[in-house]
C-alpha cells in the first residue's frame, strides 16, 4: 500500500504500544486491512494523511484507520456499493467488492468493523474490533 500512498504524498502513521493478542486467520486478517487500508488511500486527499492506531478497549483490541477523506455514505453490507455520485464526484471507484470482501472476511474470524464519520473534520475512522485469544 505504500506505493499507493507515495503517490498521492500520503503520509502514513503508526500508533501502538504493548503486546496484543488476539486469533485470527493470517490471510483473512490481511484481507481486512489491505482493503480497509486501500479504501482510505484511494479516497484520501494528495498531500493529507493517515494513521493506523492500535490499542485496547472494553477489553478487546481495537485498530483504527483514520483517514482525512469523505464522509462515508454506503450501506457497508452492500457488494458493489461505493458512494453517492455526489460524495465520490472525481474520485477514480473500484468494483466495490474490497469493502464487502474485507467484511465477509471480518465476520469468519468474530471480528467487527465500524465505520465513522469523524467529526468536525473531513474523514472516516474504520475501526476494527478483533477477537482476543484465549
Amino acid at each position: 500500500m505504500m506505493v499507493l500512498a507515495d503517490q498521492k504524498r500520503v503520509e502514513v502513521g503508526f500508533e501502538g504500544d504493548g503486546t496484543y493478542s488476539f486469533l485470527a486467520d493470517a490471510g483473512d486478517l490481511r484481507s481486512i486491512f489491505e482493503n480497509l487500508i486501500e479504501n482510505a488511500l484511494r479516497y484520501s486527499p494528495a498531500g493529507s494523511a493517515l494513521d493506523v492506531r492500535m490499542y485496547p478497549l472494553n477489553g478487546r483490541t481495537v485498530v483504527d484507520i483514520v483517514d482525512c477523506g469523505l464522509e462515508f455514505r454506503v450501506n457497508i453490507s452492500a457488494a458493489f456499493s461505493t458512494g453517492s455520485s455526489a460524495c465520490l464526484a472525481g474520485t477514480p471507484v473500484g468494483s466495490g467488492l474490497g469493502l464487502p470482501i474485507a467484511l465477509a472476511a471480518a465476520r469468519r474470524n468474530g471480528i467487527s468493523v465500524e465505520l465513522i464519520n469523524r467529526q468536525g473534520i473531513s474523514g472516516l475512522i474504520a475501526r476494527v474490533h478483533l477477537q482476543h485469544a484465549i
